[in-house]
């Protein structure tokens, strides 16, 4: 699960068909290519890892917001780039989700309020996205294929599959640029 070792998953694509194969096979190859040699030189910390939906603790505000109170379920916790963070829980928010740079500029914009990310992290993190969401896939169906009746694995593929093709209609300078845009970076 750790982002800067995605190409481990390549081999699980033989687990995949048709066009979701070839979708993430090349993501995967990109991530491989290009965007790992990337990531040395950001800056790393201590991140969770797996802030999804299930490990996220909302507790609701007086005036009634949902506000992020904690997180939970540390058996991922690794040293990685910081944005491995960011692009983590993003690919996790967009999922389900019609308009997923909607999604992402909304968190942008709050977490860079609190830890303000650089423009080295920003030119990554449509990749990243794209990467932890390939990696998802490859996984799961590989766990689907070992144990069919699996709930959690027959839930989860269909949903990143279709977050990966619609992140897929844009361009990542496209994308590089609305994230820079968001968090007051220049383009």
């Amino acid at each position: 699960w750790e982002l800067t070792r995605a190409t481990a998953s390549r081999s699980l694509v033989q687990n995949l068909t048709g066009n979701v194969a070839r979708q993430v096979d090349s993501v995967l190859q990109h991530f491989e290519k290009i965007t790992v040699k990337k990531l040395e030189h950001l800056r790393h910390s201590v991140i969770h890892n797996d802030a999804n939906d299930y490990n996220v603790l909302v507790n609701f505000s007086k005036n009634g917001d949902a506000v992020v109170d904690g997180l939970f379920d540390f058996g991922d916790i690794t040293y990685q780039p910081t944005i491995c963070e960011v692009a983590i829980a993003l690919a996790y928010l967009v999922l389900n989700k019609d308009d997923p740079f909607t999604v992402c500029v909304r968190f942008l914009e709050g977490y860079n309020e609190i830890n303000p990310l650089r423009g080295d992290e920003l030119a990554v993190l449509y990749d990243l996205i794209m990467t932890r969401i390939s990696v998802s896939i490859a996984i799961a169906s590989a766990r689907r294929r070992n144990n069919p009746s699996a709930l959690y694995n027959n839930s989860s593929i269909d949903p990143a599959v279709d977050a990966l093709s619609l992140l897929a209609n844009h361009s990542p300078r496209m994308a590089e640029c609305l994230f820079r845009q968001t968090c007051s970076l220049d383009t």
